[in-house]
């Protein structure tokens, strides 16, 4: 009789301690839940670069040629504006392998084109009409 008492003492004290971590908020049977699952996600970003005049990307406090710095999921919008005049595009030079081309219409004035950034890496851009003058860079971080 004794043996079976503390069998089932056991067994509850088991089954007590296999329920109660779920009740916790723990994961994986009793696993504490990690940091990472439990920080907020980020809100995407759109980063606003304009078409210059005189041949440049330009954004606000920025240098030329232009660097930006986004994250996974960051957008950029390139903006024409009335007084351009000249005809300009954005093209992917180069980026994190296995990115196929891509480029925007071109324009000449009073457009704007937004594009989304899924990989992380390293973007070389430039605008077709004007390669040597009108470049920058998209550091795309995680």
């Amino acid at each position: 009789m004794k043996r079976t008492i503390i069998v089932m003492s056991a067994l509850l004290a088991f089954s007590i301690g296999a329920v109660t971590p779920a009740l916790a908020g723990t994961a994986d049977h009793g696993a504490p839940a990690t940091a990472a699952a439990t920080k907020k996600k980020r809100k995407p970003v759109i980063q606003k670069v304009g078409i210059a005049d005189n041949f440049y990307f330009a954004a606000k406090n920025h240098s030329v040629p232009l660097n930006v710095k986004i994250h996974v999921g960051d957008s950029i919008n390139w903006v024409w504006p009335s007084a351009v005049g000249d005809t300009h595009d954005v093209n992917l030079g180069s980026g994190p392998a296995g990115l196929k081309p891509w480029a925007s219409p071109a324009f000449a004035a009073r457009a704007s084109w937004k594009r989304k950034f899924t990989h992380r890496g390293v973007y070389q851009l430039y605008c077709s009409f004007h390669q040597g003058e009108m470049v920058m860079t998209v550091t795309v971080l995680k």
